[in-house]
């Protein structure tokens, strides 16, 4: 077995570097950071990767604001990149206007040791533990779509890959990564990761539902058609104009800005 200068396998990388790979892998070549020492370990992976271009944010609220500009312009996920305790914490407000917008938002944090934080504790009603530690999860759990703490450096891609399919798929929506730094520099072999396998949706429930639409269709006497964001999100945009002409049914927008599909691009 071939080894590096450190006595590694060659086929063994960090948890870090992964991390950085997989964006670069989904197309996603940007990501908005302010550096810590939380994630000192994917800061340094971020930077070492040739493909990876980084934006040093001002404050941690503007970083997933910025992602999720990002995202809508290139119409991929954004991606960004925190440090541990008010580092994420200080990331709330930005997080929760992605929720709100159904913005595609990939937001990775650094983390103390496992050993260091109070989940790993084994103390009741511990509220910090290692330095600068608060368990950022049930913080932000309500307004994304998936958030998870890695606790098993061989389960990262998993991890990533679900949240990547999460982020993206039905109605858009943030996601969160929380990764301790003993698991940031751990080594692992990305060809022996195991993966992600999401379910499709069953034909016969989406049936269902459009049945159900015909329905109330045929018995309103004054129906409206009322269109949200979601059209455009999931580049429905010709798909809209072609039923609202063929239905001849008035509609409205939730967006004040458009006043009619005609003007959507």
């Amino acid at each position: 077995m071939k080894t590096n200068s450190k006595g590694h396998s060659k086929n063994l990388i960090r948890v870090a570097d992964y991390i950085a790979q997989f964006l670069v892998d989904k197309k996603i070549n940007d990501i908005f950071v302010l550096t810590g020492f939380g994630a000192m370990y994917i800061n340094d992976a971020i930077a070492a990767n040739p493909k990876l271009k980084y934006y040093c944010v001002r404050n941690e609220a503007t970083s997933p604001m910025m992602a999720e500009a990002y995202a809508r312009i290139k119409h991929i996920p954004g991606a960004v990149c925190l440090t541990a305790g008010p580092g994420s914490t200080n990331a709330v407000p930005g997080l929760a206007e992605a929720w709100v917008d159904s913005a595609p938002v990939i937001v990775i944090s650094g983390q103390v040791d496992k050993k260091h934080t109070t989940n790993y504790s084994n103390l009741p009603n511990l509220r910090t533990f290692g330095t600068a530690e608060i368990d950022i999860i049930p913080i932000i759990k309500p307004i994304t779509k998936y958030s998870v703490m890695i606790t098993k450096p061989e389960s990262i891609r998993y991890h990533l890959e679900k949240a990547y399919f999460l982020a993206t798929s039905d109605r858009p929506g943030p996601v969160w990564i929380d990764v301790p730094q003993d698991v940031q520099y751990a080594l692992i072999n990305p060809k022996k990761l195991k993966g992600f396998k999401p379910i499709k949706a069953k034909a016969s429930y989406l049936n269902k539902q459009i049945k159900q639409v015909l329905k109330y269709l045929i018995l309103s006497k004054k129906p409206l058609i009322v269109a949200g964001q979601g059209i455009r999100q999931s580049e429905a945009i010709s798909d809209f104009k072609k039923l609202i002409s063929t239905l001849n049914i008035p509609f409205t927008l939730t967006r004040l800005e458009a006043c009619n599909p005609v003007c959507w691009r």
